[in-house]
Order: C-alpha cells, then structure tokens, then sequence
C-alpha cells in the first residue's frame, strides 16, 4: 500500500516533468485512454486534446510543482488530491487544488480523470492578516495522552491512553490553516479528523470547524495571550449528545511543544468536568 502511495506521488512529479518538458509521450503513459480533465469554468479537455496542448509546448507555465499531495486506495482505485502551482520566470505564481481518479491497469497505475478548482494568484501567507497567530499552528506534531475514566461508556470514550499525530498547513493564500490528525488508542480503536482555521480580524481570535471520523463535530473559538491558547468549543457528538469544552494550550519555547487540558460540561456550562489531557511536541516545522 505504502509502495503505491509513493508511486502515485512520484507520477504526479513526472506528470509536472512532462508538461514543462513538452513530452506527450512520457504524459501519454500516465493517461488512460478515457482521460478527462474538467477546470472549474466547465471546460472539459480529453486525453488527445491535452497531449497535443503539451506537444505544442502551448502551456501557460515554465515551471509546475504538485504539493500537499494526498492519496486514498481503495483496492485498484486511488483519489488523489492537491495542489498544483505554476509560473513563469518573473511572473506571479498561480495554484488550483485538483481531485483525480486512478486505476490499477496491469500492473501499473492511470489517470482516468483530473476535477480542478479555480485559479488563484499565490499570496505570500505572511501578508494575510492574522499570520502571526496562525502560524502558531503550523508543522508536523506528534502527541500521548489520556480520556479521564470517567467517560467510561459514554460518547466521550474511549478511556485511557491515547497517541497521535497531526499535520497543520496554509491553504487557499494563507486563508485558512488545514489540519489533519490520525489517533490510536490504548483500547485498539483509531480516530481521524480534519480541522479548518480561519482568523477573524473583527475580534482577533481564531475560528475553527472540526470533523471527526466518528461522525462527532465542532466549532470553536480560539484567543491567544502570549504563550497560552484558550479554546471554547461547541460540539456535538455521533450520537446527537452536545456538549461544552473549555480547552487550554500551554505553549513551551518557541512554541515548539504545548500541555493540553480538555474540560467537559454536559450542563450548558454549570459544571465541568475534566476529560482529557496530553502533551504534543513538534516533529518539524
């Protein structure tokens, strides 16, 4: 499975190779012969129309890269999303984020369709407001911690120890921060969740929407004070039970590391209950 991820990153690399080389026939081997390409104006291009575009050498980049690439297998089939960024010497950059569809054929791996989203101009991140406390966020972490006994049986289980790991990166010119995590833990169980940051420039704090793999949701407001974050969550769990967090971020030097510590309230806010804690510390920038 690993070997395919990788295989399927490394086309996406010679795909980039033979578009900016104008080598059809290297492109002509990653496509399958029903290719489509579908740009978020309507416009549909097929394989031929593609290939003979490349050929021209009528592309409108010198340099193209594919970044954040993500696969999903499903047995022969794989999604793969991301985002591809273009340019030419001198001008400005320009990205699109694609969804695309792969078959195993005979042993090696096709394009059978690409979905692009609108162009966009790259803005440099830092220059969106909020940078300096969405940034905080940023970098590859990993993180080990416990769900209060107590929880035993209910929506907020499972109990015990639990680890992890989580990846926070800017999207859409530095927007929003998009965050995905992956959780084992000591029960056998394993969770997953996406989380997408935004700042809100009329009241300096940061605003999030959470999804998890058990069906569970959750927005939340976040307030930085220096070397501390504070979040006030909202959520609701699979099976409909909403509950109050109060979560607190206690950061180390240069916000490399923090301590965790989750609160419950089932009561609308009359009494909390402590839920979980754990520390996390990052694996890289």
């Amino acid at each position: 499975m690993e070997s395919d991820k990788r295989e399927l990153v490394r086309l996406q690399q010679e795909w980039c190779r033979a578009a900016m080389e104008g080598d059809a026939a290297a492109l002509g081997r990653i496509l399958a012969d029903e290719y489509m390409l579908v740009i978020s104006n309507g416009t549909v291009l097929s394989r031929a129309q593609l290939l003979r575009e490349v050929e021209s050498g009528d592309v409108p980049f010198t340099t193209q890269a594919v970044e954040d690439t993500k696969v999903k297998l499903y047995g022969n089939i794989a999604v793969v999303k991301g985002v591809v960024k273009w340019w030419n010497a001198g001008g400005p950059k320009r990205q699109s984020l694609f969804t695309e569809t792969w078959q195993r054929r005979d042993g090696r791996w096709q394009c059978l369709a690409t979905h692009e989203s609108g162009e966009q101009e790259i803005i440099a991140p830092e220059k969106t407001p909020g940078y300096d406390k969405m940034k905080r966020l940023l970098g590859d972490w990993a993180y080990e911690g416990h769900v209060d006994s107590q929880w035993e049986g209910t929506s907020f289980g499972p109990t015990g120890k639990f680890e992890g790991e989580f990846q926070a990166r800017f999207i859409l010119n530095g927007q929003f921060v998009e965050e995905h995590w992956d959780q084992k833990n000591e029960s056998g169980g394993v969770q997953s969740g996406v989380t997408i940051y935004r700042y809100d420039a009329d009241t300096g704090n940061i605003i999030s929407n959470g999804f998890l793999s058990d069906g569970s949701r959750d927005n939340t407001v976040y307030a930085f004070d220096e070397d501390t974050l504070t979040g006030n969550l909202k959520q609701t769990a699979a099976d409909g039970t909403e509950s109050l967090v109060k979560a607190v971020w206690k950061y180390g030097h240069n916000y490399d590391s923090f301590t965790a510590t989750w609160n419950l309230s089932l009561d609308d806010g009359k009494t909390w209950k402590r839920w979980l804690t754990y520390d996390a510390s990052k694996v890289n920038n």
